[in-house]
């Protein structure tokens, strides 16, 4: 399936900027972006973690010492203000994600981190693009784009294949001895050796391209032959033995962990689906983490921190096991503090996805 070409941030930045009402100073403007690809330049997964937040606007902000090592890269311009422009930097994180997921080796975790954060559209940030929808289409390009077959004359050039001996040839015709044709014999060999090393670096490429297809391929076979056998690895049970409240996170988790080649596969919604979450049966989020069996959920959430922001459902987890996990009596805490209704639902099959996502970030990022 092809994908929805978007706009390069490049074209598009003049009027995210111009939201901002900071002046239509061209020079302004060109320090904003110089500033942005600085940052993305140099940014982890710790600094898509407050891009996040500050894009979503969330009330678990970032750490001040992390917002100051955003404002590094806008030093470019020294009237760039310490300290009062919070919705400036809203816009100037989103667009940092945007940025990001376009032309960095990041762009994968990026898009991943915006989708769960959004949570299906649980969570709605005032942006001057729609930064959830780019965030999906960069997932299925990348996807495809990753799953296509290399084709591997695109990396081998003709310089691998030219041999120029007229300078050898001219040591043969100023120095007509022996000792001209030594130099000229070693001159030859200079070009040759050359010429195989571009060669030898352009067939290491391709094999490499060749190398990580024939990886995805396996991948995705062990994938349908999870799909096929259809027993949990986890529970040790047939899928349809899974109580259907509990198999979004159950089946989510063993998806994710056939996963090592960020984002998965294009059809993780569809293989989801195959194995048995419903598109129409809807939950919110605290009864599909309630579903779960206790020891399932400490295997996943105990004794580790997660985001609620990128990572709700874990925090999620992560609250239910503090409060000993046979109530609700965490849910109105997480609901306060991940920002999303408790009675918010989403169909079964958008649980799984989500979950899946989080649990890509949890083990990659």
């Amino acid at each position: 399936m092809a994908t929805k070409a978007l706009a390069p941030v490049e074209r598009e930045f003049a009027g995210w900027f111009a939201t901002l009402s900071v002046g239509d100073d061209g020079t302004l403007r060109g320090l904003r972006h110089q500033g942005v690809i600085a940052a993305v330049a140099q940014a982890d997964a710790a600094m898509i973690e407050t891009w996040v937040r500050l894009a979503f606007k969330s009330k678990k902000s970032p750490s001040s010492a992390a917002i100051d090592a955003f404002r590094v890269p806008f030093g470019v311009d020294e009237t760039f203000p310490t300290s009062g422009n919070a919705r400036e930097l809203q816009v100037l994180a989103a667009i940092c994600l945007a940025q990001m997921m376009e032309s960095s080796n990041w762009n994968a975790i990026a898009a991943l981190a915006v989708t769960t954060a959004s949570c299906q559209r649980a969570r709605a940030p005032k942006l001057p693009m729609d930064l959830v929808s780019r965030a999906e289409a960069t997932i299925l390009e990348i996807a495809e784009i990753r799953r296509s077959r290399p084709d591997i004359s695109r990396f081998i050039s003709e310089a691998g294949r030219e041999f120029d001996f007229a300078a050898a040839n001219e040591k043969i015709t100023t120095t007509p001895s022996f000792a001209g044709v030594e130099e000229a014999l070693t001159e030859a060999a200079g070009i040759v050796r050359i010429a195989f090393d571009v060669l030898i670096d352009e067939l290491n490429v391709a094999f490499g391209k060749l190398g990580e297809h024939i990886e995805m391929k396996d991948e995705e076979l062990q994938m349908l032959w999870w799909l096929t056998g259809s027993h949990s690895v986890d529970l040790d049970c047939d899928f349809s033995v899974i109580s259907a409240d509990a198999q979004p996170l159950v089946l989510g988790t063993e998806l994710a962990g056939l996963t090592e080649i960020l984002p998965g596969p294009a059809s993780v919604k569809g293989l989801l689906s195959r194995a048995g979450l419903k598109a129409r049966k809807k939950l919110t989020l605290a009864e599909a983490v309630n579903a779960v069996p206790l020891d399932w959920a400490k295997t996943i959430a105990e004794e580790k921190e997660f985001s609620p922001v990128t990572t709700p459902l874990h925090f999620a987890l992560a609250r239910r096991l503090e409060t000993g996990g046979h109530d609700d009596t965490w849910v109105g805490n997480w609901a306060s503090v991940s920002e999303i209704p408790a009675a918010h639902d989403m169909s079964c099959l958008a649980l799984g996805v989500q979950f899946y996502r989080e649990r890509l970030l949890v083990t990659h990022a």
